[in-house]
């Protein structure tokens, strides 16, 4: 067999297997609860445009970066005007790569002139892009709970919020990363430590937003832990892909590469949360109706039966496979429970 002929029956094989996965996912969904309600959130998130919410948010996100990178450039500027090393030193303690810190060392000096201006509209824009991006969160909420459109009950005070727990995320996010240098508890504990704390801010967030009338605090917690749990496999993302990446693109493409990973990284960032919005309503949703989420689930019913060769197909020795099918069933498989087509 030629290597053309072993590429199309592996790809014939993996296309079968996975028709067989589906359809044995849809056979199992009325007695695995778990499964089911998994099932039952894409279906909702499809049904609701959520890779274009998630889009939307990455969008926001990015708006906000804009006003957080002009307040850099004025910290820089004071960093700079207090002290000629001010900017390196700030971005070494919190262990920025050698270019990273010749960058800030750069811009801190350029910056030093105009950096109250830089402040004033920084502040400004920061006030502007968290306004939009609650609002987006809104509607994002408002869909996932399928609930129709309601007026914020107080813009300024969700606004100001909104800048409280940016700003201790950031700040949160700077010690964790100073305090990486200590190797306390090591990088796995740090990283477990990371996505607790942003799971913890998402699950205040999400009080803030739109949700059934009659849904507890405690409908909120899964969309908490699934960020959580995001947030540590995009880091894992960022830190094994991106970051070699980012530097090769930033070489090769300049400036639109790094706006290229920054925006495939705040889409990702932007489906765990309309995911997160998703997940809460479809379990609350199924609570309401009565329905389980949860149940023991026996691993063996989640074995497939052996994909069939087709009858013109043929081994590596030119002889004709035995056409047999294995039931997937967790009974024994007896004499009746098989096809031979062998000639």
């Amino acid at each position: 067999m030629g290597a053309t002929s072993r590429a199309r029956e592996g790809a014939r094989r993996v296309r079968d297997t996975g028709t067989a996965v589906r359809d044995r996912v849809v056979e199992l969904r009325p007695e695995t609860p778990l499964l089911d309600a998994g099932w039952e959130t894409i279906e909702r998130d499809s049904a609701t445009g959520g890779g274009l919410l998630a889009g939307a948010i990455a969008f926001r996100l990015f708006l906000l970066v804009v006003p957080l990178v002009l307040l850099l450039y004025a910290g820089l500027g004071f960093l700079s005007a207090g002290s000629v090393s001010g900017a390196r030193d700030a971005a070494q303690t919190v262990q920025f790569s050698q270019a990273v810190v010749e960058t800030m060392q750069r811009v801190g000096t350029t910056a030093e002139n105009g950096r109250w201006v830089t402040l004033a509209v920084g502040l400004f824009a920061l006030v502007l892009a968290t306004r939009t991006l609650i609002r987006s969160l809104r509607i994002v909420h408002l869909l996932a709970w399928r609930l129709p459109r309601r007026k914020a009950p107080n813009a300024v005070l969700s606004t100001l919020v909104g800048i409280g727990v940016l700003a201790a995320v950031v700040a949160y996010s700077a010690l964790s990363q100073w305090l990486r240098q200590f190797e306390l508890i090591g990088g796995i504990g740090m990283s477990l430590l990371i996505g607790t704390g942003l799971g913890f801010s998402w699950f205040w967030v999400q009080q803030l937003l739109p949700r059934s009338d009659d849904a507890p605090w405690t409908a909120l917690v899964p969309g908490a832990v699934l960020m959580g749990v995001g947030s540590q496999a995009l880091h894992a993302f960022t830190v094994f892909y991106l970051a070699d990446h980012l530097s090769r693109m930033s070489e090769y493409y300049g400036p639109l590469g790094v706006a290229m990973v920054m925006l495939l990284w705040l889409f990702i960032l932007g489906r765990s949360v309309v995911l997160a919005a998703m997940l809460n309503a479809t379990l609350w949703d199924r609570r309401s109706r009565g329905v389980r989420n949860y149940a023991p689930i026996d691993p063996r019913v989640f074995r497939l039966a052996a994909v069939p060769a087709k009858p013109g197909d043929r081994d590596d020795d030119g002889t004709t496979p035995d056409l047999t099918v294995t039931s997937a069933s967790n009974d024994a498989v007896g004499p009746d429970d098989s096809v031979t087509g062998s000639r």
